[in-house]
Order: C-alpha cells, then sequence, then structure tokens
C-alpha cells in the first residue's frame, strides 16, 4: 500500500522531473514525463536524488500503520484482520474487519499507539527464509497471498543483531513483527505524533480508519484548536452559553492528550451552537406562524365570493418558506373555496395555490392553476388537486399574471 518516490534525475545541469517509482519485476521503473523522455539519451549516467522530506513522511505513515495494527487487536480483538491500506506522505488508510468501533476504543488505540512512539523503540528489518516464518502466529501475514523463498520481516520493539553489513538484523522477538517490503523509520520516536481523523464504514463488515503522524499530526491538532477557537467566537457572537471546561492551546508541539482535549472542547462548542441554532430556529418559525396568521385574517378579509365559493388571489411580501402556511391558515378562515398567492424575489417569482374539496369537485384544480401560472411567468409547477407550487423567472409579469386570473373569476 506504500505510494511509490519521487525526485529528480539530473542529465548534466537540466533537472526533469520522477514522478513516479514502480516496482516491475526485479526493477524500479522511474517515470517522468513522456515530453522530457525524448530529450533524454539511453545509456548516457545520471543522478538520481530522492525527495528526502516526502520520503519520510511516507516512512513515518507506514510504521505508525504497523503500530496501528498492533493496537487495534490490543484494543477490539485479534480477529480484526486488515483488509488492505494506503500510505502516503500526508495521510494513512488502514482498511480491517470489524463492527463500528467505540469513541472509547479510538481514544485507546491513540493512546497505545502514542505511547509505543514516546517509548522510542527501535525499528528493524530483515530477510528471512519464507517456511521459518510462515507457521508463526507472532508474524502478521496476509494468509493467501503467495510469498517467495524469502520474505522481509519488520520488527518493532525486541532485539537485533548486525549482520556481516553492519545493519541491525531483528531476532524476531519484537511486540509488532509483520512481513512487508516498504520503507521505514529507524525508531518509533522519529512518528513524532500519530492522530485519527476518521473512522467509518466502507463495506458490509469492513471499517477505514484515516490517520496522519508526524508533521501532518502536528498540523490536525493545531486545526482542532483554531475550530476550538473559531467556534468559542461564533458562540459568542450568537449570545449563546460557552461551556466552562478549559483547555491549554498548543504553543508548541501539541501531544495527544492535547489533540483528545480539544476533540472533546470541539464537541462541547458544537453542541451548545447547536443548542443556540436550535432555539433561534424555534423562535423564528413561531414569528413566521404568528405573522402567517395575521396575514392571512388580511387576506381573508378581503377575499371575493362567486357563487358557493371565496376566492384570495393576491401577491404576499412573505418568505416563500411561510407561503403555504400562509394559503392553509387564510383557506381555514374564508372556508369553501380557493386561494392563490404569489411571490417576487431576488428577481424570480413563485406561485402557490390551495383548494378546497367543494372547489374541486366543481373544477378548480391547484395543479392546474399553478401550472398555467408559472407558464406564463417563464417557469413551471404542479402538484396535487388540493395543494401545488411552482416557480417562474418573470418576476415582474407576476401582478399582471395573478390580475389576469382574478378577472376569469369574475
Amino acid at each position: 500500500g506504500q505510494v511509490g518516490d519521487t525526485g529528480v534525475l539530473r542529465y548534466g545541469s537540466v533537472d526533469y522531473n520522477i514522478l513516479d517509482t514502480i516496482h516491475f519485476g526485479d526493477f524500479i521503473l522511474h517515470k517522468i514525463d513522456p515530453s522530457d523522455a525524448e530529450r533524454i539519451p539511453v545509456g548516457d549516467t545520471y543522478t538520481l536524488s530522492v525527495d528526502v522530506n516526502r520520503r519520510k513522511a511516507i516512512e513515518r505513515h507506514h510504521t505508525v500503520t504497523h503500530l496501528l495494527h498492533w493496537a487495534l487487536h490490543e484494543v477490539v480483538s485479534k480477529d480484526a484482520t486488515q483488509k488492505g491500506s494506503s500510505v502516503g506522505p500526508d495521510k494513512l488508510t488502514f482498511d480491517f474487519n470489524s463492527a463500528a468501533l467505540t469513541p472509547q476504543q479510538i481514544a485507546d488505540i491513540e493512546k497505545r499507539v502514542n505511547q509505543r512512539v514516546r517509548e522510542n523503540a527501535p525499528v528493524a528489518w530483515g530477510e528471512f527464509p519464507y517456511a521459518d516464518v510462515k507457521g508463526r502466529a507472532d508474524v502478521m501475514q496476509f494468509f493467501g497471498d503467495k510469498y517467495g523463498d524469502v520474505v522481509r520481516v519488520v520488527q518493532i520493539g525486541g532485539t537485533a543483531k548486525k549482520d556481516a553489513h553492519g545493519k541491525d538484523h531483528p531476532l524476531l522477538d519484537g511486540y509488532s513483527m509483520e512481513l512487508c517490503g516498504g520503507t521505514h523509520v529507524r525508531r518509533t520516536g522519529d512518528i513524532g505524533l500519530f492522530k485519527i481523523l476518521h473512522e467509518s464504514a466502507i463495506a458490509a463488515g469492513v471499517r477505514r480508519i484515516e490517520a496522519v503522524a508526524g508533521d501532518a499530526a502536528v498540523a490536525a491538532v493545531n486545526h482542532l484548536a483554531q475550530e476550538v477557537c473559531d467556534l468559542e467566537k461564533t458562540l459568542a457572537g450568537t449570545g449563546g452559553k460557552i461551556p466552562s471546561t478549559t483547555i491549554a492551546l498548543p504553543t508548541g508541539t501539541p501531544d495527544i492528550a492535547t489533540a483528545q482535549a480539544l476533540e472533546q472542547r470541539v464537541h462541547e462548542l458544537k453542541h451548545a451552537l447547536g443548542e443556540v441554532r436550535a432555539a433561534a430556529e424555534k423562535a423564528k418559525r413561531a414569528e413566521l406562524q404568528k405573522n402567517a396568521a395575521g396575514l392571512a385574517d388580511d387576506l381573508a378579509a378581503s377575499a371575493i365570493t362567486h357563487g358557493a365559493l371565496k376566492f384570495i388571489v393576491a401577491v404576499v411580501d412573505a418568505p416563500a418558506a411561510s407561503l403555504r402556511d400562509i394559503a392553509v391558515q387564510a383557506g381555514k378562515t374564508i372556508g369553501p373555496g380557493v386561494v392563490v398567492l404569489g411571490y417576487a424575489a431576488d428577481g424570480k417569482s413563485g406561485v402557490v395555490a390551495l383548494c378546497s374539496p367543494e372547489a374541486i369537485a366543481v373544477g378548480h384544480l391547484a395543479g392546474k392553476i399553478v401550472g398555467d401560472l408559472c407558464t406564463q411567468l417563464g417557469g413551471k409547477g404542479g402538484g396535487k388537486p388540493d395543494f401545488a407550487q411552482g416557480g417562474g423567472k418573470e418576476a415582474g409579469q407576476l401582478p399582471a399574471v395573478l390580475d389576469a386570473f382574478l378577472k376569469q373569476i369574475r
């Protein structure tokens, strides 16, 4: 799951960007722009340099993926099997089979991983005959995958001995051991900080954790701190009560305790802000209903009578969202009849129509009324016989269109 390196290919004094590296059999292919390839002679000597900062970010994310896998087994279950992963410079994703994790489990996983990071335990890797590790339950591997005669094991913790080339070779006694061909940090302390961003479902019974490490984790925590400040300012501006919990905002490199405190603070502030907004929305709805009732009474007083029915046809100055309530209120007041209301805003027009059962019985259908009117307004609309709504573009034509409709009734 690890992405390929990028870097620079230098030929003489000219640099060409290496866009990707791809493992192909026994070779590593270096991908460059096709237009550059035409200017690079075959058979000459070149200098290659890897993007070191990008590589180190990938290494941090890859090693912490192994720690995440270990912590998942410790907190959730040994049966939480890896289903895939993606390791890049900006973040990692880790897929596994499990039920949804609880907030406490996510917090415990973060805590265990960061404890291992602070231990600054050694990370070592080496090649072993596959026959020597195939049956070991403590060496994680994808059963069903095909491995060669020799495999590479990455070990975190435990001990190692120097090989003939002076490199540390693991003795397979670490707390995390996996078959892996990727690049890794030398010690867990190089990871710096680990932070889970999201945990979600990607398929039936399969979950995904998205997380960051190192500089990306610090940026994520600082984003949380900024979100806290922004939420507190917003809540203060609404006149809402700010929860009394206080935390120390990070001034240097934040730790996981700070990150978890910030997350809790964001949760508290969002909850408080939600309550304020819900109360404001409730008050707004109550005011709209009050205004709708008053406007409906005024409209009912201006209704005209035609036979056994009463008709209200008018342009109203009211929010579009309250137009239906006004029509219903007016309809209740006049009894058997038809209510047609129009409104104009931002150069657009809208129409609603309400017809009582008695009006429907003699051919007044709300859907047809609205459809005809909206067509004249350069739009469309429709609905059921008892209620319909629609819109148009010709806001300036609305009074004339409704007046013509009223004249047809008379």
